[in-house]
């Protein structure tokens, strides 16, 4: 809470999308997403490339969801603390929830559960 954070999302039973889609719906906030800036292993990017999945919609266990006033000083605390963070985006206002991969832009789906 030091650091700023404004809500929490455990990505235990949902994927990043549908945690992401979920957040913004619930905030009544739009969304600019960099999808490289997700962490992912490459490992997982190949296990679902084999099996036809998009790890983007995979239950993400032990992974949390944070919005924040700054993204960049609660990554930093956290990244102090040992516990890995990234910054993959901010909100917007109004609805459109928008997801960037290397200057393409495309929208977010609303989740299939």
């Amino acid at each position: 809470m030091k650091s700023g954070v404004c809500g929490v999302r455990s990505l235990s039973q949902s994927g990043i999308f549908a945690g992401l889609w979920e957040m913004a719906q619930e905030a009544g906030v739009g969304l600019e997403i960099d999808l490289r800036k997700i962490p992912v292993r490459q490992e997982t990017i190949e296990i679902c490339e084999f099996f036809g999945e998009n790890p983007y919609e995979l239950a993400s266990g032990g992974c949390l969801l944070m919005t924040a006033e700054s993204g960049t000083k609660l990554a930093a605390a956290l990244l102090r603390e040992g516990i890995p963070a990234a910054v993959i985006g901010r909100t917007t206002r109004g609805k459109e929830r928008v997801v960037y991969n290397q200057g393409r832009k495309r929208y977010l789906d609303k989740p299939r559960y």
